[in-house]
């Protein structure tokens, strides 16, 4: 029978040691999971079933301050009631379901995250990243932050509720590293970042590929697209869904279109004097890019090498920088 690693009625805390837990048979099979395979509505979280494989699972919330946890989960390998909160720490996760989940808010400090196969990587109410280094790969929403959302004639996105009493979702980055990538395939896929509110980037690196022939974007928001006023931002996905950088970005921020460029594109900036300002490698092919970097300026005119395909950064003719349309580009 199916049956938790570590359940706890109430608060659970993680300060040291090494916690090693395997679940249901162990994860690695994300990609046959049956919850939510294609569309809004189509929900079906392990979360709510009866039979519960999760790693750790707490009716209320869980605190990780140090040590190293491995977890092979059929279900949620991290499950929180209520808030989940790192300050240190490695935790390695392969799941059949979520990666780490929180009812409430999910924030991370500090430490270590390597989720490598799950369904959904981070999902809670809001989602907070200030620091610490943390690898997603996920067969839908590399990050989900699933506050209501009204769709197609009323009806709601998502059940969950912040337990917090938030009247929006969220997901903001004012530090570390996030490297996220979905794996899913064409009837099963998500967003790399999707938000029913807001999405707000104030530093740190986001880096994110979504499959871009299809309908999925590397960063989604419910409303007014991501707003950006710091930080490295690279998220590749589809031009049919893009989205446009929120008004009130201060930072320099491009949305670029092109034709399909397959999984391993390299995307190159460069100023002026052709000096190299970033390069990255897409995971998965894409024909659209929503980024922003600290060191594109008002006033310049920047190329952008999509492998072979060169465009322009021109942010000299628009008075509004988070809505450049340089990177509509004129190739060369």
């Amino acid at each position: 029978a199916q049956r938790d690693g570590l359940q706890a009625a109430s608060d659970l805390t993680v300060s040291g040691g090494a916690l090693s837990v395997t679940t249901g048979g162990g994860g690695g099979s994300a990609i046959s999971h049956p919850g939510e395979s294609f569309g809004p509505w189509a929900q079906s979280s392990a979360a709510e079933d009866e039979a519960s494989a999760k790693g750790l699972k707490s009716e209320g919330s869980i605190t990780l301050t140090g040590g190293v946890i491995d977890l092979n989960t059929a279900d949620d390998s991290i499950h929180s009631g209520a808030v989940f909160t790192m300050d240190g720490g490695e935790v390695h996760v392969l799941s059949g379901d979520d990666g780490i989940h929180a009812d409430d808010m999910l924030v991370i400090n500090d430490g270590t995250v390597a989720i490598t196969d799950c369904f959904e990587g981070l999902e809670a109410y809001a989602v907070e990243v200030r620091g610490g280094d943390i690898l997603i790969r996920a067969v839908n929403d590399g990050i989900n932050c699933n506050g209501p959302e009204m769709m197609f004639g009323g009806r709601s996105q998502s059940d969950f509720q912040s337990v917090s009493g938030s009247a929006v979702s969220y997901y903001l980055q004012t530090g570390g590293a996030v490297d996220l990538v979905v794996t899913g395939t064409m009837s099963n896929m998500g967003d790399g970042v999707d938000s029913n509110g807001a999405v707000y980037i104030t530093g740190g690196d986001l880096i994110v590929s979504t499959y871009g022939s299809f309908m999925e974007n590397g960063i989604d928001t419910g409303y007014g697209g991501p707003v950006v006023t710091g930080g490295r931002v690279i998220a590749g996905g589809s031009s049919t869904m893009s989205e446009s950088f929120g008004s009130s970005s201060t930072q320099c921020c491009a949305l670029v279109t092109t034709s399909y460029k397959s999984d391993g594109t390299a995307v190159t900036i460069r100023d002026e004097d052709g000096n190299e300002i970033w390069s990255v490698v897409m995971a998965d092919g894409f024909t659209c890019l929503q980024l922003s970097h600290p060191d594109l300026r008002e006033g310049h005119v920047y190329t952008i090498a999509l492998g072979e395909e060169i465009q322009t950064l021109d942010f000299t003719a628009t008075t509004n920088i988070s809505r450049s349309r340089g990177g509509f580009g004129r190739p060369f």
